[in-house]
């Protein structure tokens, strides 16, 4: 055991080592990372400081050489009378902040703003313009005058007019006024700025002492320790090779990064170029703050590591025990899930029952109720199924409204008698927390040789939508089934299809009046006429098109197909009947569900006394919205018929909400009307109807003993077997012509 632990302790200690090591790996490489990062930025920025002061000095010459073209101008206008017109531009001078401007002869005698009248010809400046070229000259002492200034002079050919040189235009500016452009400090005060000749010599220097100004030694003893890596290369020499440059050079122990950048001073002329530099030191200064955080993070990520590795055991302890728990736990009831009851059906070793159970129109109860009421039903649920199994039955929460549950028991008819107890249980929880419309549905089917326990539950699963849309509760999968379940997949592939080929028919079954005499109206039920003539009645594919929330699209296509029929009947004159035309809740959750039906109505020309809509009590459920509908179609006209009353969990109180027209008693009432009973229940209800106003009609008649028990109560009228079962629309139409 100590070895153990000391081998842990050994294993630990090595993954420390290496993760520390990693991570002062990683930081000093992100530290040089920076500093390139930073570095470039440097030159980049040391580029744009040389390019702003390239372009300023640009300017300055470029203004001063308009300058003097505009004063050539007019000297060569004057003729042989220029040398009088001088003193005319004494306050051009003082404008442009010149130190003179002036005409030189041809023998090189000066006529200047300020009188000067000294001998030039052996200036460079006279040579070069008198031969024909404008120019300007490298730094020059002023031999004028007696300040002996610094002076940088522009000059450029005048002509007679016979087109012959015969002098020189030519302006003087002081040194000065280029140093002060240059003297702004850069990069907080530690760059400086520099204009060197083409021939490597400063022209102006805005710190002397980097630079010595003047002495072109200095810049031929400079070597520039980092020029794309080309090793050590000349400084001057370089300059007279190159237009652009940028590196490193070093002075007096000092490195600085710089940049050259051409200046074109005039056409045809040399060049000049800005020479900016800022010292390494300013970078170090920059990076320092940086540095030292990443110091701090080494010694911080080291601490954090040595926490770490110490609480890893207790961290992946609690880990596994949260992950066992996300992974087996139902998050809305707490309990077993279904991986956790796949797992714990590991342990059962002979056969049994698994039961798919799902809540029928449970989304629209949670639309109705809220989440919070949903999920809180759901847990109650949970309680009633875990305190109903018995010792060695598993159970576990699938999603929000489905379970699935194993029973130990040995026949269909022992696991029925269960369910309906179950059933009965979660109903009354239901009741007794509000919410009364909660109508589980099971899918069963037997764990066998031939089923583990994963088909078992596919099968329950698959075998449970039979029980959709239909009174049953329970429904055994059988190998029979596998035609249904193509059945129902070829329904959803072929539904869209179906829509586009009109191959929904309406039919039409009568409804008369107790007597029998006289029709008094009509329903509107649908078939699915397939492609071989094959028809497939409303129970075979109503209750998956209600499922997949395709229901609400075939009952607008069911009544917009009424409509038109009804008006083809009424341009041939017949005397037609309101019919009646069933809606699903999913209807109800569209958009302008109101507005669209009255839409369609109006496209037909017809009243909405034409045409009624026939609801069930559970597509209330709770929700305001859908009575607000019902209502606005009652106020458009449109009758509402409650049907199926009677079947299921009806509830007085829904007669209460004022929302219906009709009542339809459901078919089960009257298969019941013949024992004393039935016979009691059905005319009370009727006389409850009768009460409260409504107009009654009983369903599902069909024979003729239950017509004359109907005859002593007082029902509107008849729907059922006995007078006519539905008809196709052309032989409906035989009856109302």
């Amino acid at each position: 055991m100590n070895r153990q632990r000391k081998t842990k302790l050994i294993t630990y200690i090595c993954v420390a080592i290496i993760c520390m090591a990693f991570i002062v790996g990683a930081v000093v490489r992100c530290a040089l990372l920076i500093m390139d990062n930073y570095t470039n930025q440097l030159k980049q920025s040391l580029s744009d400081v040389s390019d702003q002061y390239a372009a300023t000095l640009s300017e300055q010459v470029e203004t001063r050489y308009n300058l003097l073209q505009s004063v050539a101008v007019s000297f060569e206008k004057e003729g042989e009378n220029r040398n009088n017109i001088i003193d005319n531009f004494v306050p051009v001078v003082e404008s442009f902040d010149l130190k003179r401007l002036g005409i030189v002869d041809k023998d090189g005698i000066v006529h200047a703003t300020d009188g000067s009248g000294s001998n030039v010809m052996f200036r460079d400046f006279f040579k070069r313009s008198i031969s024909g070229d404008t120019y300007i000259s490298d730094i020059l002492i002023d031999s004028i005058s007696d300040d002996k200034e610094k002076i940088i002079v522009m000059s450029m050919p005048l002509h007679n007019n016979s087109g012959e040189i015969d002098g020189i235009a030519g302006l003087t500016y002081k040194l000065d006024s280029l140093s002060d452009e240059l003297s702004i400090k850069s990069f907080e005060g530690y760059g400086d700025n520099f204009v060197i000749n083409h021939s490597g010599e400063i022209v102006v220097s805005s710190n002397e002492d980097i630079l010595p100004v003047y002495h072109r030694v200095t810049l031929a003893d400079i070597e520039i320790t980092d020029h794309g890596n080309s090793g050590n290369v000349s400084f001057a020499e370089t300059i007279v090779r190159e237009s652009y440059m940028d590196g490193m050079f070093e002075i007096k122990d000092k490195e600085y990064y710089f940049i050259f950048t051409p200046v074109e001073i005039m056409e045809n002329n040399s060049t000049w170029y800005i020479l900016s530099v800022v010292p390494s030191e300013y970078l170090m200064l920059k990076f320092w703050g940086v540095q030292r955080n990443l110091y701090r993070m080494i010694a911080i990520v080291m601490l954090v590591i040595t926490v770490t590795i110490l609480g890893t055991r207790y961290f992946f302890r609690n880990q596994r025990r949260l992950t066992y728990k996300l992974a087996y736990t139902s998050p809305v009831t707490g309990g077993a899930n279904l991986p956790r009851f796949l797992d714990n059906m590991k342990s059962v070793k002979r056969g049994g029952y698994i039961a798919f159970m799902n809540l029928e129109d449970f989304t629209h109860t949670s639309v109705a109720t809220g989440i919070e009421k949903s999920n809180e039903l759901v847990k109650i649920i949970w309680d009633v199924i875990k305190n109903f199994m018995k010792y060695g039955e598993y159970a576990g929460h699938d999603h929000i409204d489905t379970f699935v549950l194993y029973f130990n028991e040995r026949s269909n008819v022992a696991v029925e008698e269960r369910l309906n107890k179950l059933r009965d249980l979660i109903h009354e929880a239901g009741h007794e927390n509000n919410i009364p419309w909660v109508f589980p549905k099971f899918g069963v089917c037997r764990i066998s040789e031939e089923n583990d326990v994963k088909t078992a539950y596919s099968k329950a699963e698959y075998t449970s939508y039979d029980t959709w849309g239909s009174t049953k509760f329970v429904s055994f999968y059988s190998e029979e089934d596998y035609e249904k379940q193509t059945l129902n997949k070829n329904i959803e592939e072929y539904f869209e299809i179906a829509l586009e080929e009109e191959r929904f028919e309406v039919w039409y079954q009568p409804k008369y009046s107790i007597s029998g005499e006289k029709m008094t109206g009509a329903e509107a039920l649908v078939r699915w006429r397939k492609r071989d003539g094959m028809i497939l009645p409303p129970g075979a594919f109503i209750p998956r098109l209600e499922k997949n929330g395709e229901i609400a699209r075939l009952d607008e296509y069911v009544f917009e197909h009424t409509c038109r029929q009804i008006r083809e009947w009424k341009d041939k004159g017949y005397s037609t009947v309101p019919v009646s035309i069933n809606v699903s809740r999913a209807t109800f959750y569209r958009d302008k569900v109101v507005e669209t039906y009255m839409s369609i109505l109006s496209k037909y020309n017809l009243k909405p006394s034409d045409v009624q809509i026939e609801v069930t009590e559970t597509i209330l459920g709770g929700n305001d919205n859908i009575l607000d509908l019902l209502t606005k179609f009652r106020e458009n006209g449109i009758k509402i018929l409650m049907d199926d009353f009677g079947s299921g969990y009806s509830s007085l109180s829904t007669l209460n909400m004022r929302c219906f027209d009709t009542l339809k008693i459901d078919k089960s009432l009257v298969d019941e009307i013949l024992n004393d009973y039935g016979r009691i229940i059905i005319n009370q209800t009727i006389e409850l109807g009768n009460e409260l106003g409504l107009y009654i009609t009983v369903e599902g008649v069909e024979d003729k003993q239950q017509i004359d028990i109907l005859h002593g109560m007082k029902c509107n009228d008849i729907q059922g077997y006995f007078f006519s079962k539905p008809l196709p629309a052309a032989e409906f139409e035989e009856k109302i012509k």
